[in-house]
Protein backbone atom coordinates (compact mmCIF):
# COMPACT_ATOMS: atom_id res chain seq x y z
CA UNK A 1 0.00 0.00 0.00
CA UNK A 2 1.26 3.48 -0.86
CA UNK A 3 2.11 5.92 1.92
CA UNK A 4 -0.30 8.70 2.86
CA UNK A 5 2.01 11.24 1.21
CA UNK A 6 2.07 9.27 -2.05
CA UNK A 7 -1.72 8.89 -2.06
CA UNK A 8 -2.16 12.60 -1.32
CA UNK A 9 0.16 13.54 -4.20
CA UNK A 10 -1.77 11.21 -6.51
CA UNK A 11 -5.04 12.90 -5.49
CA UNK A 12 -3.58 16.41 -5.94
CA UNK A 13 -2.45 15.50 -9.46
CA UNK A 14 -5.66 13.66 -10.37
CA UNK A 15 -7.90 16.50 -9.19
CA UNK A 16 -5.53 19.25 -10.36
CA UNK A 17 -6.02 20.92 -7.00
CA UNK A 18 -3.94 21.43 -3.89
CA UNK A 19 -6.85 22.80 -1.87
CA UNK A 20 -7.81 20.75 1.20
CA UNK A 21 -11.02 20.97 3.21
CA UNK A 22 -10.37 21.48 6.93
CA UNK A 23 -12.80 21.95 9.79
CA UNK A 24 -12.44 25.31 11.53
CA UNK A 25 -12.65 26.34 15.18
CA UNK A 26 -16.21 27.48 14.54
CA UNK A 27 -17.17 24.00 13.39
CA UNK A 28 -15.57 22.54 16.56
CA UNK A 29 -17.79 24.83 18.64
CA UNK A 30 -20.79 23.61 16.66
CA UNK A 31 -19.81 19.98 17.25
CA UNK A 32 -19.54 20.60 21.01
CA UNK A 33 -23.00 22.20 20.98
CA UNK A 34 -24.46 19.22 19.11
CA UNK A 35 -22.66 16.71 21.34
CA UNK A 36 -23.91 18.37 24.52
CA UNK A 37 -27.43 18.39 23.10
CA UNK A 38 -27.17 14.68 22.19
CA UNK A 39 -27.14 15.24 18.44
CA UNK A 40 -23.89 13.50 17.43
CA UNK A 41 -25.71 11.47 14.74
CA UNK A 42 -26.70 14.79 13.14
CA UNK A 43 -23.15 16.14 13.14
CA UNK A 44 -21.83 12.83 11.77
CA UNK A 45 -24.41 13.07 8.98
CA UNK A 46 -23.25 16.64 8.32
CA UNK A 47 -19.64 15.42 8.02
CA UNK A 48 -20.74 12.79 5.53
CA UNK A 49 -22.60 15.40 3.47
CA UNK A 50 -19.52 17.65 3.39
CA UNK A 51 -17.29 14.74 2.33
CA UNK A 52 -19.77 13.83 -0.43
CA UNK A 53 -20.01 17.46 -1.56
CA UNK A 54 -16.28 18.21 -1.75
CA UNK A 55 -14.91 14.73 -2.48
CA UNK A 56 -14.68 15.26 -6.23
CA UNK A 57 -13.10 18.69 -5.79
CA UNK A 58 -10.40 18.35 -3.14
CA UNK A 59 -7.67 15.75 -2.62
CA UNK A 60 -8.26 15.39 1.15
CA UNK A 61 -10.42 16.41 4.08
CA UNK A 62 -8.71 17.20 7.41
CA UNK A 63 -10.96 16.32 10.34
CA UNK A 64 -11.25 18.76 13.22
CA UNK A 65 -10.72 15.99 15.75
CA UNK A 66 -10.14 12.26 16.06
CA UNK A 67 -13.63 11.91 17.52
CA UNK A 68 -15.15 13.41 14.36
CA UNK A 69 -13.06 11.12 12.19
CA UNK A 70 -13.92 8.06 14.29
CA UNK A 71 -17.66 8.82 14.26
CA UNK A 72 -17.66 9.21 10.49
CA UNK A 73 -15.55 6.07 9.97
CA UNK A 74 -17.73 4.01 12.34
CA UNK A 75 -20.82 5.07 10.41
CA UNK A 76 -19.50 3.09 7.46
CA UNK A 77 -19.10 6.14 5.23
CA UNK A 78 -16.14 5.53 2.92
CA UNK A 79 -15.83 9.11 1.72
CA UNK A 80 -13.30 9.24 -1.08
Amino acid sequence: MASFADRLIQQVLAKDSDVLWAWTRASRKCRRFFAEAGHMPAITAFHELVIDAVGDLVPAVKPGSWRSLNNTARSGHAGF
